[in-house]
């Protein structure tokens, strides 16, 4: 008898367990820590990035805006800046002497709304260093956060 009422006990604990879970997941508890751990996971990686490292981002509307910053020892020039399937060419390019950090902005991305209010991106740099031409740099993490919108 003790061990069948054991065993009903520890049903009736999974069952509320299940019923709490499923609670927390209706009123967004998990969507929100898992959206700001994708974010937290991103800024870790993109500020120790080499050579170039992302500082900040925030997008509004259709435009991102990116602090990057030269983390290499050398003199580079940043020639585009591939954002998933858009890419922003910066003419002849921009120089970034040894850590130097610009605030570059790309537009021309899905424009945030209602319902487009998060985003997630992958990132390849493309720049030449003293020695090498058309180098390239593409993320591991994307990167993410919410949108800023009118």
């Amino acid at each position: 008898m003790k061990g069948q009422g054991a065993a009903e006990y520890l049903i009736l604990l999974a069952i509320v367990l299940i019923i709490s879970l499923v609670g927390l997941m209706l009123i967004g508890g998990f969507s929100d820590s898992s959206t700001t751990a994708m974010e937290n996971e991103a800024k870790i990686y993109w500020s120790s990035a080499r050579p170039f490292a992302i500082l900040e981002w925030v997008q509004s509307n259709s435009t991102l805006y990116l602090k990057v910053k030269n983390g290499d020892s050398k003199r580079l020039i940043l020639r585009s800046i591939k954002v998933d399937n858009t890419t922003a060419q910066l003419g002849s390019g921009w120089v970034f002497g040894p850590g130097a950090e610009k605030t570059v902005s790309i537009s021309g991305l899905t424009n945030c709304s209602a319902t487009y209010d998060y985003f997630s991106y992958e990132i390849t740099f493309n720049y030449d260093s003293a020695d090498i031409s058309n180098l390239s740099q593409k993320g591991v993490k994307p990167i993410a956060g919410r949108c800023l919108y009118n």
